[in-house]
């Protein structure tokens, strides 16, 4: 049987940026909060939260279902964009289902709210029939996630709020020549450099503040 999709949109009063730093990027920590009795924890099994990362997903007392595993498939921050599948887990029905693919997306709303519009991929396993009600469960979920956190952003206005500032992410990767290890000493040497350089650049653009205006 060929996949079955479905599309359905969600509005809330929250600007999407906001919206998508919560719902998206920090779900694995404000989910569990908000919503224990859904969701009890999320783990990374692999990676670092970007595409390929793998997740363990626990669902809480209240749901029907154990766990499933989360494959991340695609973030796009700047355009408040995210896609992941559901790859394994009791939600596939024991088998019935090869997996169920996500693609969200965050866009602005007139009222200055925003407008949650994903696309739901369900992929069967050879000609089984995806359950009406099943579609309708996820709808479901997906609602009471959302709004669980429109609440929770309401209650707590300053939260994900931006400061202005900035972080440097670096990823530094050593290549060695044959068997050698890499010291222990040599890496915390690069982490000071790196962090001496970075601090010693704020700090001429704090006494030149217009600098590169």
């Amino acid at each position: 049987m060929a996949p079955v999709t479905y599309d359905q949109e969600i509005t809330c009063s929250i600007p999407p940026e906001k919206m998508f730093k919560a719902f998206v990027l920090d779900a694995d920590n404000i989910i569990p909060k908000v919503l224990p009795q859904a969701i009890k924890k999320v783990d990374i099994l692999e990676g670092d939260g970007g595409v390929g990362t793998i997740k363990l997903v626990t669902f809480g007392e209240g749901s029907q279902y154990k766990s499933v595993k989360h494959r991340v498939d695609a973030v796009d921050e700047a355009n408040c964009a995210y896609s992941y599948s559901i790859i394994e887990g009791d939600v596939l029905e024991d088998g019935d289902l090869e997996k169920i693919s996500y693609d969200v997306k965050i866009e602005p709303t007139a009222d200055g709210g925003s407008v949650c519009k994903t696309k739901s991929t369900y992929h069967p396993k050879g000609i089984n029939e995806i359950a009406a009600e099943k579609i309708k469960e996820g709808k479901e979920r997906a609602h009471s996630l959302f709004k669980a956190i429109e609440g929770y952003l309401h209650a707590n206005p300053h939260a994900y709020k931006a400061d202005g500032g900035s972080v440097c992410k670096t990823k530094s990767t050593y290549h060695p020549k044959g068997i050698k290890e890499i010291a222990a000493e040599k890496i915390k040497e690069g982490k000071e450099r790196a962090h001496s350089l970075f601090k010693a650049i704020e700090g001429y653009l704090h006494a030149n503040p217009h600098a590169y205006n």
